[in-house]
């Protein structure tokens, strides 16, 4: 898999759709485990520092919408 930063996502769960991911995909193609993906893409937990970053260049998902302030 590819990095995807040619469009800007408003939220994990709607980059996921687009590239029809499940969420087991989309955990191993950021690189983190499946529940800590449902955490973020629900957002009861809110990823930080590398993992922030990491998650901002794999997906296009903005930091604002990561932290919920989309």
């Amino acid at each position: 898999m590819e990095k995807s930063t040619a469009t800007t996502y408003p939220d994990l769960k709607s980059w996921r759709d687009d590239h029809k991911f499940d969420q087991a995909q989309a955990a191993a193609f950021i690189g983190i485990s499946q529940s800590h993906y449902s955490r973020i893409e629900r957002r009861a937990a809110v990823p930080r520092g590398d993992l922030a970053n990491l998650i901002i260049d794999k997906t296009g998902v903005s930091l604002k919408a990561l932290l919920g302030a989309a």
